[in-house]
């Protein structure tokens, strides 16, 4: 597995190394990178355009889904997945969520918001208080930038939430449930995936940003 430097160092450096989501988060970090955010993964794909690998593929990021046991939905910028990787990752790999105590979804409730619309139209990005919650002063850049981009003949005239929560509040899974979030490419909308199919267990490029250092490319955990 190898960590990719594929945006060099200028004001900042991005990679992504494609592993479980717990031992991306330490050879990340190992080289000087935290977990890249919603608002600066939105940032580079502005800055570095449709036709660069930051946008055409996609990502995991440090911000995620809260699924409530009543099933109100929060977005979170204090993923307890961040906080307790290792864990995560292995609950993860059994059930395909992260069902965490009451105490630990109120710490990370506290840098939140509700999630009340599962599809945002990208012309209203800069006045959506979700958007604006996740995107901050680009949101309506973003929204602009994504509806220059055609999937086939059709522009990005809104980006999805995908979080299937009556599939993941059971009798056998109560929650509260984390789930990590998954900043789908621009050919999928630029979705935000709370969904079953990405699984931070199962790998899948997880993206890492810093600021004025000098990076290269190294080959980790061999």
């Amino acid at each position: 597995m190898t960590i990719t430097q594929d945006i060099r160092p200028t004001i900042r450096a991005s990679a992504f190394i494609d592993a479980p989501f717990d031992k991306a988060k330490e050879a990340l970090e190992s080289e000087g990178y935290e977990v890249i955010s919603l608002e600066e993964n939105a940032r580079l794909r502005i800055e570095q355009g449709k036709d660069s690998f930051v946008s055409t593929y996609g990502n995991w990021v440090r911000e995620c889904f809260i699924v409530l046991p009543d099933e109100k939905t929060y977005l979170s910028k204090k993923s307890p997945v961040m906080k307790y990787p290792s864990e995560a990752t292995e609950m993860y790999r059994t059930k395909n969520l992260f069902e965490v105590q009451d105490e630990i979804a109120q710490e990370s409730l506290e840098d939140s918001i509700r999630v009340k619309d599962l599809n945002i139209p990208t012309n209203r990005f800069g006045e959506n208080e979700l958007i604006v919650y996740v995107f901050g002063k680009q949101a309506k850049d973003y929204g602009l930038f994504l509806q220059e981009y055609k999937v086939g003949k059709y522009k990005i005239e809104e980006m999805f939430i995908w979080l299937f929560v009556n599939h993941l509040i059971t009798e056998s899974t109560p929650g509260p449930i984390v789930k990590q979030i998954y900043f789908r490419d621009l050919g999928n909308s630029s979705n935000l995936d709370g969904s079953h199919i990405p699984n931070p267990a199962n790998a899948g490029p997880t993206r890492g940003i810093k600021y004025n250092h000098q990076t290269k490319t190294k080959r980790l955990l061999k």
